[in-house]
């Protein structure tokens, strides 16, 4: 994979678990997307950075 491929995937997944695409004031739990989103950044995190990286 490319490395602003990559870089895109990350930050897709970052806004996501934020809840910027999808607000919600007052969220007792995390929604399904947000869980997703928490794996999908384990894994590339895991399996694209082996060495410690800068998150924004």
């Amino acid at each position: 994979m490319e490395p602003i491929t990559i870089f895109a995937l990350v930050c897709i997944v970052a806004v996501i678990s934020k809840g910027t695409l999808f607000p919600e004031p007052t969220k007792p739990k995390p929604t399904e997307e947000e869980k997703l989103a928490e794996a999908l950044t384990l894994i590339l995190k895991k399996t694209i950075t082996p060495t410690p990286s800068s998150d924004a």
